[in-house]
């Protein structure tokens, strides 16, 4: 794998969890709605950090990870002739 393919690949992740937690605040602000701010005396709409607050549920990215670590820690355990165990620990060649 050269060096360019790991840049683009880690770019293409950051950019998918970018959009998926954009697409997840869209959704909990459609499903929260408006808030009445009483010192302007207007309706806003609700900001980032008060969405987390008031959901208090991890987010899809949180989720993701996490469900990612507790991979590793499984296949850490496995035995070592496991397939899954060599593919986390197999060394990757590189491209001339």
């Amino acid at each position: 794998m050269r060096k360019k393919d790991v840049k683009c690949q880690s770019i293409s992740i950051v950019y998918l969890y970018f959009k998926y937690s954009k697409c997840e605040r869209k959704v909990y602000r459609r499903i929260l709605g408006p808030v009445y701010d009483s010192e302007k005396e207007d309706w806003r709409i609700l900001t980032d950090k008060e969405i987390y607050v008031s959901v208090k549920k991890p987010t899809v990215i949180e989720t993701v990870m996490l469900n990612r670590l507790h991979w590793i820690w499984h296949a850490q355990r496995m035995e070592e002739n496991r397939i899954p165990k060599r593919l986390l620990y197999m060394n990757l060649g590189t491209r001339n």
